[in-house]
């Protein structure tokens, strides 16, 4: 059932089995898998039903590191449901090697690997609705060829010299909050409370355990939610903030022993690399009509060429190019107006844009089989692994929000290791379309600046909304947060769920590991209650 706070919580303390903190697609996730009726269920929401702006302000914080393009009070929504009301539903896995430990990676590898998220994640995509893997590759792994249009293009993928995998990110923007509600309505043993903050939690340092989350009431009454185990799944942001105001028991925050919640805050960029021009420019694609669903098509980094290039994860974008789109024409414009002159590499646009523009024979020729031309430009993005940095990081503000707490403060950082690995993963490129004889790489001009970090000089408006990082898994508390089955060091009912607990982030969407990990914390929680 849903209730409110001012109603629900109005008569003192309520006691229950699972105190869940978040209804997002961690905490929402978590609730269904353990309600079973075994036991009983709060989960304590923020928000409301629906978006009230002033609900969202308490969402604000300072940004003092890298702009990431967006503020905290937008970046997650307090509502029922959570980010999962605004997100572009692209989805999929974390690679193997991410799990791994690279000594190329400062701060890498998870104590879990990916064979321990395979059955998870069947389960996540069952639940998002997503296609199973094997209707997009074969048993062996192997993209299926009628979900890559472009013949040149899937030739480029095939080229040894590239050794680069197609990835498909399956798209559902589920609202997790509108498939849970029937079960919620209905449920006997799960209560959702609605407007329900909780402002910190208490905890006996002697017992090792946390004993009550305090709630804010929306008329400034405090009560309190008793619990034989808590689980935190407020997003990596707002969970590590909680915890750092968590001080009356820990003067330093709930689990902050050793200085590192709120560290390794990691976010996805999307640099914009340049165009591709293909070798084959006259071939045809087959109508689209090889899938029944909707997907991104993304191409990665070979684990091999990982291992030797000693590179870090990538998924790399791309976008048919029109002649506008190569030609930069408004950044032309710009540079004549500024420096009354043509760009150095305008001859070379034009090459470009040639080849992007498809002869009007060969669109009639491909229309008389049903086919399309195949586009022979793209533009390419691509998004970089991001290095686990522990001076990224959440820490708390001096601003005090409307319930008397100290707001988040982010200070997001790339570091030299995201810089070089930038510059040789681009180099790595090019050398290996060139190699390949199927193409050639134009770099973008911010690629030829000397800039302190890659994201202010790629022009890029910020991050990707993926906050990952900030109470990391590990196998011991002088290196993360949590442990392998997400519970908290030191603390032996209390558990984290969500992209918080993320050593490395890999390329992928997180949402997709956010889901696998609740069903397997769910199962960690119903063998200890």
């Amino acid at each position: 059932m849903i209730v409110y706070s001012n109603e629900w919580l109005r008569n003192g303390q309520i006691d229950t089995d699972i105190c869940i903190i978040g209804s997002g697609p961690a905490g929402l996730t978590l609730a269904r898998a353990l309600d079973d009726g075994d036991r009983r269920i709060v989960l304590l929401e923020a928000g409301d039903q629906h978006f009230d702006d002033k609900i969202q302000s308490l969402a604000a914080g300072e940004i003092v590191g890298e702009d990431p393009g967006y503020s905290l009070q937008e970046a997650r929504l307090r509502m029922l449901g959570g980010t999962s009301n605004h997100w572009t539903g692209q989805c999929h896995e974390l690679n193997p090697i991410d799990f791994e430990t690279r000594s190329w990676v400062p701060h890498s590898g998870w104590p879990i690997s990916a064979s321990d998220l395979a059955d998870y994640y069947r389960q996540a995509r069952q639940l998002i609705e997503l296609p199973m893997l094997e209707r997009l590759y074969d048993a062996d792994m192997v993209p299926r060829a009628d979900l890559i249009d472009n013949p040149s293009l899937y030739n480029l993928t095939q080229a040894p010299a590239l050794d680069m995998d197609p990835q498909f990110f399956a798209i559902n923007p589920l609202n997790f909050a509108d498939a849970a509600m029937e079960d919620i309505s209905t449920s006997e043993s799960l209560t959702v409370v609605l407007r329900a903050p909780v402002l910190e939690f208490r905890a006996d340092p002697a017992l090792g355990r946390v004993s009550r989350a305090v709630v804010q009431l929306p008329d400034g009454v405090t009560s309190e939610v008793h619990a034989k185990h808590f689980i935190l799944a407020a997003g990596a942001i707002e969970s590590a903030r909680i915890l750092l105001t968590s001080n009356r028991d820990y003067p330093s925050g709930l689990a902050n022993g050793n200085d590192l919640v709120g560290r390794f805050f990691q976010e996805h960029v999307f640099y914009p690399l340049g165009d591709l021009a293909l070798v084959g420019g006259n071939a045809c694609s087959p109508p689209w009509s090889g899938s029944d669903f909707d997907f991104v098509r993304r191409f990665s980094i070979a684990e091999k060429t990982q291992r030797e290039g000693e590179l870090l994860n990538a998924a790399f974008l791309l976008h048919s190019a029109d002649a506008d789109a190569v030609l930069r024409i408004p950044e032309t414009g710009q540079q004549m107006l500024r420096y009354g002159r043509f760009p150095d590499d305008l001859p070379s646009r034009f090459l470009f844009a040639l080849h992007a523009m498809a002869h009007p024979t060969q669109h009639a020729y491909c229309a008389l089989n049903s086919t399309k031309p195949s586009p022979n430009v793209f533009n390419v993005q691509f998004g970089a692994e991001p290095v686990p940095n522990p001076n990224s990081r959440v820490t708390l503000s001096d601003r005090i929000d409307e319930n008397g707490q100290r707001r988040a403060s982010l200070d997001w950082r790339l570091s030299n290791d995201d810089v070089n690995n930038v510059a040789n993963t681009v180099a790595w490129l090019e050398r290996a379309v060139g190699v390949s004889g199927e193409g050639r790489i134009r770099r973008a001009n911010w690629l030829f600046e000397n800039s302190a970090s890659p994201h202010s000089g790629s022009g890029q408006t910020g991050g990707q909304y993926h906050h990952m990082g900030t109470l990391r898994m590990s196998t011991s508390p002088k290196k993360g947060v949590v442990d392998a089955d997400c519970r908290v060091h030191g603390l032996s009912n209390l558990h984290v769920a969500g992209s918080a607990v993320f050593p490395t982030a890999g390329y992928a969407n997180p949402t997709l590991t956010i889901v696998a990990l609740a069903f397997r914390l769910a199962d960690q929680i119903r063998k200890i209650s």
